[in-house]
């Protein structure tokens, strides 16, 4: 053996070993909350003085542009029990709902979506500079700035730490969001008034929804209806195992078509 494939021979473990680590997810969690003036005047709900709501799933969506490699969450993962728990750890609880009577009535209307997000669209090269430029869909590419929490500032900020979180808007994403609005108002006027928003998401990279909205929503727990006042960057480190959720501590639960509130004219947007 030359020594050349001697060196080869000792160093393959190593380049196997750095070979997995780059290939490895980062499962760095983007989270924040946003709110509106209407909803920091709402004191945020305890487990002695919960706020009630009511759910209005929309469930999985794709923004810009169809990822072949993204499939949506299977049947059986219990994404709607997760984000009840979540909700109730931090004082809200579902409304029952019996016939057309919600008890007791609730104060909150909360709309809950995830999916997947992929702004890009193609790249091309510029002919004279060589410099590769990227082309996104523009809608989708604000949407994705919003789930990483970027303000208009952040772009014109040359801090390390700012430049990241901008460039981090580039990755296809997966994403969990809960946005709340004032029950009252939505249900007798057909207008929305927002009170906030949670967003949770993680670059998509190798990784699959059913893995990942577990982990999006416990991330996330501590910061629901709590403003952000700046985007939290959290490193979770990977699950090391299955992800198990408590039992459901909530005033009582409904589907989507037990109790549908009337179509918000226009529809939310967040």
């Amino acid at each position: 053996m030359d020594s050349r494939t001697s060196t080869l021979a000792r160093f393959f473990p190593l380049l196997l070993m750095v070979h997995s680590i780059a290939l490895a997810s980062v499962w760095e969690i983007n989270v924040n909350t946003v709110m509106t003036a209407a909803g920091r005047k709402l004191p945020h709900p305890t487990s002695a003085q919960p706020a009630f709501y009511l759910p209005y799933v929309v469930g999985y969506q794709e923004i810009g542009s169809v990822s072949a490699s993204a499939k949506k969450l299977s049947a059986d993962v219990p994404i709607e029990h997760y984000l009840a728990t979540a909700l109730a750890s931090q004082g809200y609880l579902v409304t029952h709902v019996t016939g057309t009577k919600l008890d007791p009535p609730p104060s909150l209307l909360l709309i809950f979506r995830w999916g997947h997000l992929n702004s890009h669209i193609y790249d091309d090269q510029d002919e004279d500079t060589g410099a590769t430029n990227h082309h996104y869909n523009e809608r989708a590419h604000q949407k994705a700035m919003l789930l990483v929490g970027v303000k208009e500032t952040d772009l014109f900020d040359d801090r390390m730490t700012k430049r990241d979180l901008v460039s981090s808007a580039d990755d296809e994403r997966y994403y969990v969001t809960i946005a709340a609005y004032d029950f009252a108002t939505y249900y007798t006027q057909h207008k929305t008034d927002l009170l906030w928003v949670s967003r949770m998401s993680i670059p998509q990279q190798d990784l699959e929804l059913d893995q990942v909205v577990a982990p999006l929503i416990t991330t996330g727990t501590p910061f629901l209806g709590r403003e952000t006042v700046d985007p939290q960057v959290i490193d979770i480190g990977g699950p090391t195992g299955k992800v198990e959720v408590g039992p459901t501590v909530v005033k009582g639960t409904v589907t989507p078509d037990a109790a549908q509130p009337p179509a918000p004219t226009p529809a939310p947007q967040h």
